[in-house]
């Protein structure tokens, strides 16, 4: 991995994923449960937010730090592409410190979202890295593990 490499994922997001992340979350608001009059629902933003997670996960990075800023409503049935683009990636003696710039786009190619996002690679269990994880990376990591869980329980039944 090196400064400007992009990896990209994308999903569709669907009316049992926000009706399973309103149960996982609490957050049961109108938008996301009563459909709009084109029978869509809002998909939760930190659910969209998981998209990031997915592409760090995949290179076992910890999260440091995830700054969103929302530009658009994201609906079930939307398809969003998230592209994340490498911007700093400094080697130390056991692990790497990542940044990285974010932005997703739906089917339509209009921008959902961007993001900053920082982290580690490389973190062996024991290691004491010396801060700790922000609150919102945390809860987007717990959120998309349960979403995981949920997806790994609809497909086993």
């Amino acid at each position: 991995m090196q400064a400007g490499d992009v990896l990209t994922w994308e999903r569709t997001f669907t009316e049992q994923d926000v009706r399973e992340f309103c149960r996982i979350s609490g957050d049961n608001g109108a938008h996301h449960v009563t459909p709009d009059e084109h029978g869509r629902l809002v998909v939760h933003g930190l659910l969209t937010a998981t998209l990031p997670t997915k592409i760090g996960g995949d290179l076992h990075v910890l999260a440091r730090n995830m700054t969103f800023t929302f530009l658009r409503p994201v609906f079930t049935g939307d398809t969003i592409r998230c592209e994340v683009t490498i911007t700093r990636y400094e080697r130390q003696e056991s692990r790497a410190e990542i940044a990285a710039t974010a932005e997703c786009y739906n089917q339509e190619g209009k921008k959902y979202w961007k993001a900053r996002l920082t982290g580690l690679s490389g973190v062996r269990k024991g290691d004491s890295p010396g801060w700790r994880v922000s609150l919102i990376g945390h809860v987007i990591r717990t959120i998309w593990a349960n979403v995981l869980c949920w997806f790994a329980r609809t497909v086993a039944a």
